[in-house]
This record gives structure tokens, sequence and C-alpha cells, in this order.
């Protein structure tokens, strides 16, 4: 057996290469007829492997290690060749129907005898062989899918194999309900549902009624997951519902997951436990409505529904029937407003419930802040959509008697919205700084921040249409003190930011913006590549870009059209068109799938930094003070907290600033020097870590840029804002502690008492820049009157 497996694995290697070849010499796209064969002799040998098994009800340890290795070698070939991923999920389908034919003519193994603790438990002897290959094949096709999603090569093929696939698990009375939700939510997942989407637009038009196939296609199988998961319920187990919940919402089934996490709330003894479920329930209903509410108008009832299915829950009614009546096509009505109000206050509450456990290790540190972004920005569009709604876009009501009545009125709302568009960029900062900020986290929940902050970024730049438009109409609507700044922002930074993040994806609308809207990317930038070197477009990424396409266009369109116009009649004309632009996109935006990365439920102690200050007067070193005109010289020591032990790389160097103003004056007599733990009286300060992460990373780059960095960084400079700041380096210890010392010019502060901020980051073994959260608050420093001699 093991010469004959590794003999197939000595020929996937070999395929593999030769196709590489192939490729190199045909300058395409292309795989060997070997690597298709090597498919086929994978599964064969699985099924080999499994049949002894099967028929004698045995437990073979060592036969399904063979199995998942075998599945991982496929998983590679598809890696390798996302083309071949349609012809794998056929063949994994094609074992799927073997399994089930050999249980209809074989009735030893019972359902009713499998438990589903039982299922999962891996080591135990009574567990159903079948059951445990589902679910590594269930594992494998969520992998292949994810891959082939990555890659950009998910085809109505694919799709219709893994519908295929999906029946045959749900015609077999033999699995489990847990593996019978996982197989239907696979089907639900962002990746199959955009593409179907994104390949129907004409059966799901955004102005038609939304009575099509798709939407009671979703309905569907939402309803089907929903009686599996109430029936895994009604045998208790708990904990295979919770992990099919947390697949719920990873995967945009929110109605699953919030009818699973309501139904466990009540569950649970452990009060910290039935505050998260709560959380999580509150957190599902509200993206839950917000998912369905643009296409409710159905030719049925979800109420009627769920009625007929007598879920035990009155979230199901409550939903139905706030769809029912309120939903509308139009965003401009007040109902849309509304909506996003209701969908702000959910999160609201969401956060509040996770609030309210206390952990000394901040475990819920990542849930917190993801959740009030989101909470921020759907808060945000909400006042966009209300002031959309409330300005009338017919050019009649523009260009009538009270002409400058109505011109203010329109700057006015202008004003306001261009104002969403710089809080819209303070959120795709905040995306940025939590991608960095926690350290192992998975590459897929990474990407999937990434690209919430594109969307993020895209509706900053919608929102800031006017200003790009057209200057004259900029310096009307930008205040005085702040109109170049506004306008460096909006026309230089946000832009670039934009090209920066699209460059890898689509050259075409890059070179729209560079040459329409004056703005460029230097050759040799870091974000530069050419076309050949283009990456491959995932569903979610196609979805944005459509969105990016389609607003880039319309501002391209608007300034055109603007240059052609009088300067009076430029506002009649952004009123008009460009609001419309603004409302399309945001409807086009509402519709892409929001997605939560599954770090979200991974809740683990917040790794961070904990910063000890001294005085460097070792007379008084457990007081920080200074005489006025002096600077403050310190000992620092930096405590790196709750990093993991099975990190794939070691942390070797952290850097540190410190930075203070006369602003942080507080009323304390004497300096102290260590501040409170972080969160005891009050949310992040991420204005703060924004800011000085950004002054951070400038420093840790021009500090790798240099030939020799031997000796320890120190910086100070006093900036245009009045902020003093410091760096610090640590080399670390164990890579957990680090020692080091800093010289802070606070000689122009008078005397009082002042808090000192800082921030920190760490570099690991393979060159990447971690941002390390403080842990606790910095100290106070005290500068004192002279005593008299």
């Amino acid at each position: 057996m093991s010469k004959s497996l590794l003999a197939i694995h000595v020929q996937a290697d070999l395929s593999m290469k030769l196709s590489r070849r192939a490729e190199m010499e045909s300058g395409g796209n292309s795989f060997s007829p070997l690597l298709t064969r090597t498919i086929s002799i994978i599964i064969d040998r699985v099924i080999l492997l499994v049949k002894p098994l099967l028929v004698l009800c045995q437990a073979g340890a060592g036969v399904l290690q063979e199995v998942q290795s075998l599945l991982s070698l496929l998983l590679s070939l598809v890696r390798e060749h996302p083309d071949l991923g349609v012809s794998v999920l056929d063949k994994v389908r094609l074992f799927i129907e073997y399994l089930v034919d050999v249980h209809e003519g074989n009735i030893v193994i019972r359902q009713e005898s499998l438990s589903v603790p039982e299922v999962f438990d891996f080591k135990g002897e009574n567990v159903g062989i079948s059951l445990k290959l589902a679910y590594y094949v269930h594992k494998f096709s969520v992998s292949c899918v994810e891959i082939m999603n990555e890659a950009g090569a998910i085809t109505t093929q694919l799709v219709d194999k893994v519908k295929l696939l999906v029946q045959s698990v749900h015609r077999c009375g033999l699995f489990h309900w847990y593996v019978l939700i996982m197989y239907s939510i696979l089907l639900h997942s962002h990746s199959m549902w955009s593409y179907v989407v994104h390949n129907k637009k004409e059966s799901c038009n955004p102005d038609s009624n939304l009575n099509c196939s798709l939407c009671r296609e979703l309905v569907e199988r939402e309803f089907f997951t929903l009686d599996c998961a109430k029936k895994l319920l009604t045998e208790r187990d708990n904990w295979s519902a919770y992990k099919a919940g947390t697949f719920a919402a990873c995967q945009g089934a929110w109605i699953t997951a919030a009818f699973v996490f309501e139904q466990l709330t009540s569950k649970v003894q452990s009060g910290s436990c039935s505050c998260w479920l709560k959380s999580l329930t509150q957190f599902a209903q509200t993206e839950s409505k917000f998912q369905f509410y643009p296409i409710t108008q159905w030719g049925f009832s979800l109420a009627d529904r769920s009625k007929m299915n007598e879920f035990p829950v009155m979230f199901f009614q409550d939903f139905s029937d706030e769809l029912g009546q309120g939903a509308v096509e139009n965003i401009r009505d007040p109902n849309y407003t509304e909506m996003l109000r209701q969908a702000h206050h959910g999160l609201c509450s969401s956060r509040k419930t996770l609030e309210s456990i206390v952990t000394s290790d901040k475990s819920f540190c990542f849930q917190r802040w993801f959740l009030a972004i989101r909470m921020e920005l759907l808060g945000t569009m909400a006042d966009v959509v209300k002031v959309l709604g409330a300005t009338p876009l017919s050019e009649d009501s523009i260009s009538n008697s009270r002409k400058g009545e109505k011109k203010d009125e329109y700057l006015n709302s202008l004003r306001q919205i261009t104002q969403s568009s710089f809080r819209l960029n303070r959120l795709v900062q905040e995306y940025d700084l939590i991608s960095m900020s926690f350290i192992g986290m998975d590459s897929r929940s990474s990407k999937i921040i990434s690209t919430l902050a594109l969307s993020c970024l895209l509706l900053a730049f919608a929102t800031g249409f006017a200003i790009s438009i057209s200057d004259q109409l900029a310096n009307e609507i930008l205040m005085p003190c702040d109109s170049e700044n506004s306008k460096h922002y909006l026309q230089g930074m946000l832009v670039r930011n934009l090209i920066r993040r699209l460059w890898h994806l689509d050259q075409d609308t890059i070179s729209h913006l560079c040459l329409v809207l004056g703005v460029g990317v230097q050759p040799n930038d870091n974000f530069h590549q050419s076309r050949s070197q283009r990456l491959n477009i995932s569903g979610e990424e196609r979805d944005i870009l459509d969105v990016c396409n389609y607003i880039v266009a319309g501002i391209v369109a608007l300034k055109e059209e603007a240059n052609r116009k009088k300067n009076e009649e430029i506002l009649s004309q952004v009123t008009k068109d460009g609001f419309q632009l603004l409302l399309n996109t945001i409807t086009k935006w509402m519709r892409i799938p929001f997605q939560v990365p599954t770090y979200f439920f991974k809740i683990r102690p917040c790794i961070g930094s904990e910063l000890f200050v001294f005085n460097a007067d070792t007379r008084n070193s457990n007081q920080l003070s200074v005489l006025p005109g002096f600077n403050l010289s310190l000992n620092l020591c930096l405590q790196l907290r709750n990093l993991p032990p099975d990190l794939p790389f070691i942390v070797t160097r952290s850097y540190c600033v410190l930075y203070s103003s006369m602003s942080f004056q507080e009323c304390k007599e004497k300096g102290e020097t260590k501040g409170q733990f972080l969160w005891e009286n009050g949310p992040l300060d991420t204005d703060n870590l924004i800011q000085m992460n950004e002054k951070l990373f400038h420093h840790v780059t021009e500090c790798t840029k240099k030939t020799s960095n031997s000796k320890r960084g120190r910086e100070k400079d006093i900036d245009s804002d009045e902020i003093i700041t410091g760096f610090v380096c640590f080399d670390l210890i164990d890579a957990r502690k680090g020692f080091s010392n800093c010289l802070l010019d606070v000689s122009h502060f008078p005397v009082g008492s002042y808090r000192i901020k800082w921030q920190s980051c760490c570099i690991d073994s393979q060159g990447s820049y971690w941002s390390l959260l403080p842990l606790n608050t910095g100290p106070v420093f005290t500068v004192q009157k002279p005593t008299a001699v």
C-alpha cells in the first residue's frame, strides 16, 4: 500500500511539472491529459481504501489518514490548475454516490445508532465511517470552491457540479442533519451565489420587482437549511448546532445563523456564553434584514413560510412583517433610511451586549472593534440616504423662482454628503489597522477585511464625487479654511489610495482614473505590477469591481459634461445626475453580500503589549516629574502579552512611539508610571491609534532602508500640531520583553500633569509588520514648580 500511495504522489508531482512546461512552451493556460487521469486514479484509490471498511464496518484510523492525504493531494492539483476543479468535484460527487449505494444495500450501520458527538470524536471506535468520510469530503469541497473563487475560476459548470453534489447528499437518509446543513450552506456560499447573480442579471434586474427565480431559489435554500437546523437542535446536539451557525454566518446564510444562535442562547448556563450568543443573535438578525431588504417583493410571504415550518421564534414573523409592509425598491424612500437606522441600532445592541462580558484578557477585542466599524458604516450610509431622499432631483424644482434659496439648499446637501466621504475614509483606515493588529489571523479572514476596506473606499470615493467634478463647485462646497486640505484629500490621496488597491485587479479603470482625473502612480511604486502579472479576480472582488467601474465611468462622464457647461449650470448638473449616480451606486453596493471573517468566531486573548515607564533619575524612579525647561528622560520596558506558542514565525524586534501634547493635560498631582488597563473607562481611541500607527509605520520603513540598523533608533520632533514624539527600538528577549530608553523634549511644557500616549509594533522573522494594541494606557508625567532654596 505504501508503495502504491507513493507512486500516486510521484505521478501527481510529475503531472504538474509537465503541465508547467507545456504552459511555458505554449504561452497559455493548459494542462495535460495526464492530470485528468491522475485525478481519476486518486479517487479510485480512495474507493479501494475505504471499501473494506464500509463493508465490514471497521474503524481504520490509518486508512482514513491516507484518505485525507489523497484529498490534500487533490487540493494541490486544483491549486496549481483551478480549471481542474470542475472535474475534481464531479469525481467527489461520484464518491459520495458510491457511499450512498453501499449503504442502501448494507443495513449493518443505522443512523439511529450514531450520535453527533461521536461523529466528530475521531478517536472513537464506534464512529460511522461514512459520516467521517462525508465530513472530510465537505471540508475538501469548501476548500476547493474557495481556491477556485480566489482564482476567478468559478463557472456555470462548477455551480452545476456543486448542486449535484449537494443533491446526492440530500437524497441519502444515512447522513446526519449536521452534514446536511453543511452541504446545503456550501451551495449558499458567497462565491457561488455571487457568480450566479453576476451572470444572471437579466433575471434579477434592480429595477424590477425582483420576483425572480434567483430570489425564490435563495429563500428555498435558506428554509431547507433552517429545517435541518431545527431538527439538529431537537436532538440537543448544541455544539454541532453552534458550529453550523458559525459556518452559516461566514457563508452569508444569516437567517439560519440567527435562528441557531437564538435557540442556543437559552440552552447555555454560563453568563459569558449567554451574552456571546445573544450578541451573535442580534448581529445575525441585523444582517439578515439588511441582506433580504432589497429583494423582498416575492410572490409569497416569509411569514407564511415560517409558520408552515413551525419555527418557534418571533423573529421570523417580525422580520417578514417588516419586509412585507415597509420594503420598497426606491432607495430614496424614507423606509430605506429607517431600515439602515434599525440595522445601525441592531449592531449597537450587539456591541453593547459584548461589552457586558468582563474578561481579564480582552478576548472579545476583535469582535467589538469589527462590529463598531460595521455599525459606523451603516450609520454613515443612513445619513447619506436621508440627505438623498430629502433632495428633489427634478430639474424643474432646481430652476424655479426660488433659485437662490434652492442653490443654498443643494449646496448644503452636497456639503453633508461630502463630509460623509471623510468619515468613510476613516473607516477604511480602521479596516487596514484591524487587519494588521491581530497576529496569526488566517489569510482568508485577512483578505475579507481587505475586501471590506476596498468596498468602504469606493463609498468614500462616490460620496466625494462633487469635489472631483469641478474646482469651482469644490470651492463652494468646502469651508474656506479647509478647502485646500479637503481638495487635496479627495482629489489626491483618496484617488491614489483607490488606484493602489485596484492596481492588480483592473488596469483599464485605473488608466481612466489617472488620465481623466489627473492623477498617477509612478512605475516604480511598490504597488506596481505589469499586465502579464495581473492577479486573478475572486467573486467578491468582481462584485466590487462592477460597482467601481460604474462609479468611475459615471464621475468621468459628469466631469466631461461639467467642462462643457457654464459655472451657473454646474450645480444643477451635479445635483441631478450626480445624486442619481450616487443613489445607483449605493443600491449596487447594498446587493454585495456582506462577509464576516472566520476569525470573528475565534475567541482568544487579545495579543498586544504593555508599556512600563520609569524615571531615568534613579533618585525618583517611581515618579515621572521634570522641572520646566528640561527634557524628560525615561527608562522603558515593553512586554508582549498573549502571544500564542504555535506562531509560524518568531517576533524579533519591536518599535514604539511615545507622544504627548500640552492638550493632554490631566488633573493629577503626581505622575504615574503605569496607566490603567485599556477599555476600563471606554472604547479604543482609534483616531490616535490610526495617526500614530501611520507615523510608526513610516519610521519602521525608513529604518529598514538604512544599511545599518545596529544602534537603537531614537527620534524626537515637534510637529505642526504641537505633538512631541519619540521613537524607540526594542530587541526582544525570548520574543516577549524588551528594554530601552527615551528622551522626550517637553522643555516648552508649562507646569502641570500630562498624559503620554503610545503605540507599538513588531517585526517578525518573515519581515512582516504587525501593529500591537496597547493593553494599558500611557503614564502621566508632571512638570513641577522649582523648589525655593
